[in-house]
């Protein structure tokens, strides 16, 4: 079987080679199309990569549907279409569209991928709605990572689309890297008066950094000992690291932290007491999984990344992501039954996260299409 995958963030998210490369080692014949900052040819683990230079000029971003009609293109050149079996679009919008093109050309099966971009930007625009259900009508299969975003893209489409779309539905969840595979925090956690926060990731608007914040600065009981957002990059500026500096300059209990290798971040996690990420938007959240590995319970938002994966107590509590109030409601909460939760997440089986098995699932539905 041949697999044709159109991967706009290949160049910049590291996920996706580890998936192309256990599907390699599972047998299965790929090319990529990689639109990004930098082209050229090359194969990593037998996948065939070809870098297409986006054009990042004014007219290059304005002129979409120019955009994506000289991707099409280039995946012709690069590519015999005749002689691959499915099209793997790994956006709906930005990937789907070469997909649908290549389908209307030559008549390849496709599926697509539902992700944060496709939800939260393309679908608000009015303008690219019927192009998205064109796709999704045309697709084969529709993946999504979670629950919580399978639900939310339902009801994004009109009720009159739902049902048929929901028939290709499949969820199959992100990977998490090996090294916290093989760290799995087997040890005792302690229940705790007052709780150490952690966050790892960007340090940007999305990610809530500010209310966290806000609710440290609320925490008028004392319950809150510390909050550290680790993520910061060397020389790193701009408006929304300033307004978190000019927030936290008076505050002992919250730091901001330079981003760190894992093996850094693993001492971070286990020294930690609960990891905070309530995102405004997210598709998964690999770092929920990263700190559930450490034994850490978790705090993320309502409708979004895990909420769904787990119930709701189980692991941790989501939250509405605007309310710092609620924030420390819910930090309370896992206090209460930190040994619980604990105990909960000591039994979690975190295999289901391994690329290796992930792939395989992919193989599995591709033989389905």
């Amino acid at each position: 079987m041949e697999i044709l995958h159109i991967c706009n963030a290949y160049q910049t998210n590291p996920l996706y080679q580890l998936l192309f490369t256990e599907l390699s080692h599972l047998g299965l014949t790929q090319e990529v199309i990689a639109p990004g900052e930098s082209g050229g040819d090359l194969t990593i683990e037998d996948v065939r990569v070809y870098k297409y230079k986006r054009d990042t000029t004014l007219i290059g971003r304005v002129l979409w549907p120019v955009k994506i009609k000289r991707l099409k293109s280039f995946a012709e050149k690069k590519v015999c279409i005749n002689k691959v079996d499915i099209i793997h679009a790994h956006t709906l919008f930005s990937d789907g569209a070469v997909a649908y093109r290549l389908y209307k050309a030559f008549g390849t099966k496709y599926s697509v991928a539902v992700r944060n971009t496709d939800l939260n930007d393309y679908f608000r625009i009015p303008l690219f709605r019927p192009l998205g259900y064109k796709i999704l009508e045309n697709s084969k299969r529709v993946y999504l990572i979670s629950e919580a975003n399978k639900q939310q893209f339902l009801n994004t489409l009109p009720e009159k689309r739902r049902e048929d779309i929901a028939s290709k539905i499949k969820i199959i969840p992100n990977g998490i890297n090996e090294f916290w595979l093989k760290s799995v925090y087997t040890g005792n956690r302690v229940v705790v008066d007052k709780v150490s926060l952690i966050y790892a990731g960007d340090i940007c608007h999305n990610k809530n950094i500010h209310t966290i914040a806000a609710a440290v600065e609320e925490d008028a009981k004392g319950l809150i000992k510390g909050f550290e957002a680790v993520g910061l990059k060397d020389g790193e500026s701009g408006s929304y690291i300033t307004s978190i500096k000019k927030q936290i300059e008076t505050s002992s209990r919250i730091h901001l932290s330079p981003k760190c290798k894992k093996e850094e971040l693993l001492e971070k996690f286990r020294k930690a007491d609960v990891y905070i990420q309530p995102s405004f938007t997210e598709t998964f959240g690999l770092s929920y999984i990263e700190a559930l590995t450490q034994g850490l319970p978790v705090i993320y938002s309502k409708g979004q990344g895990i909420d769904g994966m787990f119930e709701d107590g189980l692991v941790g509590y989501a939250v509405d992501p605007s309310s710092p109030k609620d924030i420390l409601s819910k930090i309370s909460m896992i206090r209460d039954r930190y040994e619980a939760i604990s105990d909960n997440i000591s039994h979690l089986d975190f295999s289901r996260f391994r690329w290796s098995g992930i792939a395989n699932d992919y193989i599995n539905d591709y033989k389905l299409i």
